[in-house]
């Protein structure tokens, strides 16, 4: 419960653009997928399946969770394109149906491929709802995308249109080897609603390691970089910089990361309630399997139980 609400705390900033979306534009929070995909058949058969916002997708499960694995199920339908878990960077191939797996602290949220996701960043510890003076950006690999941060002082009620600041993102994801660059632009409209200065984390999720360059008003400048294989997660984060100037970060090579299979499998076997010998013969046959196909059809001849079976195809099949 605490996670839950320190990241609704942290996404406020997103939060609150959703709303200002939806009193400008009358485009609520929360979305049917039918909304977006009115022609796709596949969109009328998941009711409890949202976008939340422009850039997420939510599955909540209600499902128990299963005794001997350990997860639940949602039986989930993604659309055409690259999808990446928000919490686990674990990327998933769409147009189709699949069933996602997690356990009681999970929930499925995936980002489409381009989502660009600006939170407040916590680190500090602060409960403050004031616009925050640390944002941390979740930027997700595969694709351009763009995003507008809408900010005020509160008080709208006032000047509805003169009260804004509004804050433009963009990332340009190039072909394959080629370069990814990501742009903050200057804050515009009544600055003074923000803080003078602000310190960025901009966390790449979904893309595999590579060298970065760091650019604020047109000078680089030095930027603290880390990844996190388990995660593929490329965090880098930049002191504090004027709101007004804009800021570049280049990824010398983009590259979608590719997931770690092997070791998925293994935490969830690690956590199953099965005999080891059992736990063993899997590993060793997803290990030495040749491929998705060869995976599916070799556990398949191990007759396991269906929830078991189940989850380790969501792993093994997530890239097709």
């Amino acid at each position: 419960m605490k996670d839950s609400l320190r990241l609704r705390h942290r996404l406020l900033p997103y939060l609150y653009t959703m709303n200002r979306y939806a009193s400008r534009e009358g485009s609520p929070l929360v979305q049917p997928m039918y909304y977006h995909h009115a022609e796709q058949r596949e969109a009328y058969g998941v009711p409890n399946q949202y976008y939340f916002g422009t850039e997420l997708i939510a599955c909540p499960i209600t499902q128990p969770v299963h005794s001997k694995t350990g997860v639940a199920e949602f039986k989930a339908w993604l659309p055409e394109g690259l999808w990446t878990d928000f919490f686990s960077g674990r990327v998933y191939d769409g147009g189709r149906r699949l069933s996602l797996y997690r356990t009681l602290e999970q929930i499925p949220v995936l980002a489409k491929a381009g989502a660009i996701v600006p939170m407040a960043d916590l680190s500090g510890h602060t409960s403050a709802v004031d616009n925050p003076q640390q944002l941390e950006v979740r930027v997700f690999a595969g694709a351009d995308g763009q995003f507008q941060l809408w900010e005020d002082a509160g008080d709208t009620a006032e000047d509805l249109d003169g009260n804004w600041c509004v804050t433009g993102m963009a990332l340009a994801w190039g072909q394959a080897g080629q370069s990814a660059v990501f742009t903050i632009q200057p804050a515009q409209g009544n600055t003074a609603v923000v803080p003078e200065r602000r310190s960025w984390k901009l966390v790449f999720m979904g893309c595999a390691e590579t060298e970065v360059t760091v650019q604020a008003g047109g000078a680089a400048v030095a930027g603290e970089t880390k990844y996190n294989e388990a995660s593929h997660t490329l965090t880098v984060t930049v002191p504090e910089l004027e709101v007004t100037e804009e800021l570049t970060v280049t990824l010398t090579t983009a590259r979608v990361a590719v997931n770690r299979v092997e070791e998925e499998v293994f935490a969830l076997l690690n956590r199953a309630q099965i005999r080891f010998d059992h736990k063993e013969q899997i590993y060793q046959l997803v290990k030495e399997s040749s491929g998705p196909a060869a995976t599916l059809a070799a556990l398949t001849s191990l007759e396991l139980e269906p929830a078991l079976y189940g989850a380790i195809c969501e792993i093994v099949t997530a890239r097709l």
